[in-house]
């Protein structure tokens, strides 16, 4: 329909728009940017792509972003809805509010996640960012089991290799043969990446570098010297008899006190910190010595009973 093709027209231009007037950025420089045309270029050749990126080269925040904005800028945002799928929720929910934050205020709107009992889906249903668990989007291919109204599918993590994700990787070679618009890309860190080309026709795979970030040791003792503090007695100090004759000494008394169950178990809970059972075990040993010479009890000596 004419009118119908106008709308959508006006509508990729005004996505367009506010997409170029907003500038979005990456705060940091990532080593996939530097591949962003290998990827893109793959994506464009093939409706699969494996992409098989080391940890810490950004495949997670940066390749979603990649997708979208070739698409906004090609003037056909408004048909283009990803789907992002994490293994688990709570890293749906943190890459959704990291991508957004990266993506500026007036962007962020296009990008949403949903999760068990929680949903924050994108604004507009064009030109979006949804992240979501493996689980919600098999609930999604039981209703819509082509995918219609989706442009790409993405795979995060495929290497984990679970019941779901494995369903899902069978599920998605249906959907790509009834509906003919959709792509999906598979990212993965580890694993047998060229069996997953196989098992969807030999797919290209597309290799990012990544780098480790540098990490630097700093044990306990060297905290406790810069702050000051005593250093930890070592194991070795005390032998396990004599520890094992505290700890003899420590039931003895507290059942001498004639406690409650529950009181007696709250002394025993709060007596496990280390430096509590330390004071505990001298003044035991000292009432043991007052009752062993004096032949008295060294706690009923010290409160008499009224």
């Amino acid at each position: 329909y004419p009118a119908a093709a106008e709308v959508q027209k006006l509508w990729e231009e005004e996505e367009r728009g506010a997409w170029e007037s907003a500038h979005p950025g990456f705060t940091v420089e990532l080593p996939v940017d530097a591949h962003r045309q290998r990827v893109l270029s793959a994506v464009r050749s093939s409706r699969v792509v494996v992409i098989a990126g080391e940890t810490g080269c950004g495949k997670t925040t940066r390749i979603p972003r990649f997708l979208l904005e070739e698409r906004v800028r090609k003037g056909a945002g408004a048909n283009c809805n990803i789907l992002v799928t994490q293994p688990r929720r709570i890293s749906a929910v943190s890459v959704a509010h990291r991508v957004a934050q990266e993506m500026g205020p007036a962007l962020k709107r296009s990008v949403g996640y949903q999760v068990r009992l929680e949903s924050r889906p994108p604004e507009h249903s064009g030109g979006a960012l949804l992240f979501l668990t493996v689980g919600v989007l098999l609930k999604k291919i039981q209703s819509n089991p082509s995918l219609r109204g989706v442009s790409h599918v993405v795979v995060d993590e495929v290497h984990e290799r679970d019941i779901n994700t494995d369903l899902l990787l069978a599920l998605l070679r249906t959907s790509l043969e009834e509906n003919p618009d959709l792509q999906v890309v598979l990212m993965s860190a580890t694993g047998d990446n060229h069996r997953l080309s196989h098992y969807f026709g030999g797919c290209p795979v597309v290799k990012v570098p990544g780098f480790m970030h540098p990490v630097r040791d700093r044990y306990l003792e060297d905290v406790l010297r810069e702050m000051g503090r005593p250093l930890p007695r070592e194991d070795g100090e005390e032998s396990a008899e004599v520890r094992w004759t505290l700890d003899s000494l420590l039931i003895y008394f507290l059942f001498s006190l004639n406690l409650h169950y529950s009181t007696l178990n709250k002394v025993c809970v709060l007596f496990m910190h280390e430096f509590v059972l330390y004071v505990l075990y001298r003044l035991i040993t000292i009432f043991s010595l007052f009752t062993f010479i004096t032949n008295k009890n060294g706690f009923e000596y010290l409160f008499p009973k009224k």
